[in-house]
């Protein structure tokens, strides 16, 4: 026969294993619910005033426009998206400190832990530069991306971003890092170059 005090033991072990149990089905604190993205926006700051751009060769002293359409974007994984609102037309000056262009603002998000943020721009990407670019001297010369999509995806230092948070994305284009005395002369920035010298954080506010 079962003595009072194991049926005791034996009851008091099934309990915690029904509230492990419990516990594994609950959602982490902390990621359940919505937040919201106050803005989102992106700039081309330069990091000197005469920088030399990868592969310049010289100081590089100049201004310009990037034009196109673009959609920002974030994701846990990588793997699934949430669009921070529809694709908009923008006109940001390059290497300049007091322009910005804003893709995005007060837009609902599930809570969860972000790690990933993208840009996706439409055909049609090009910039306007005057100035020098590693000793290529330009006015008004037309740097094209290629004829189709042009996506800047970066991983970046999880956030998590609880219920009822308010956050901001931010990005930063880096232009004196693509935009070199070949990409002058060709006429054609390289994606690659674009993506890579790109900086995006999320920043909870």
């Amino acid at each position: 026969m079962i003595s009072n005090f194991q049926l005791r033991r034996c009851c008091g072990a099934i309990a915690l294993l029904l509230i492990a149990a419990c516990g594994d089905d609950d959602e982490p604190t902390g990621v359940s619910g919505e937040a919201t993205v106050a803005s989102a926006v992106v700039t081309d700051n330069p990091s000197s005033t005469s920088s030399s751009g990868a592969g310049g060769s010289g100081s590089s002293t100049y201004s310009g426009t990037l034009t196109g359409t673009v959609e920002t974007q974030i994701s846990v994984d990588g793997q699934s998206w949430v669009s921070l609102g529809q694709p908009r037309a923008v006109s940001l000056s390059l290497q300049s400190t007091n322009n910005s262009a804003q893709l995005a603002a007060n837009v609902t998000i599930p809570a969860g832990t972000y790690a990933y943020v993208r840009l996706v721009f439409n055909s049609g990407l090009q910039a306007q530069v005057s100035g020098t670019v590693g000793g290529t001297t330009a006015s008004g010369t037309t740097i094209a991306f290629g004829s189709g999509q042009v996506v800047i995806q970066k991983q970046i230092q999880p956030v998590t971003v609880s219920a009822g948070t308010t956050v901001r994305v931010v990005w930063d284009l880096n232009s004196e890092l693509w935009l070199t005395s070949s990409t002058m002369q060709s006429r054609t920035a390289a994606s690659a170059a674009f993506q890579a010298a790109a900086y995006a954080a999320i920043i909870v506010s």
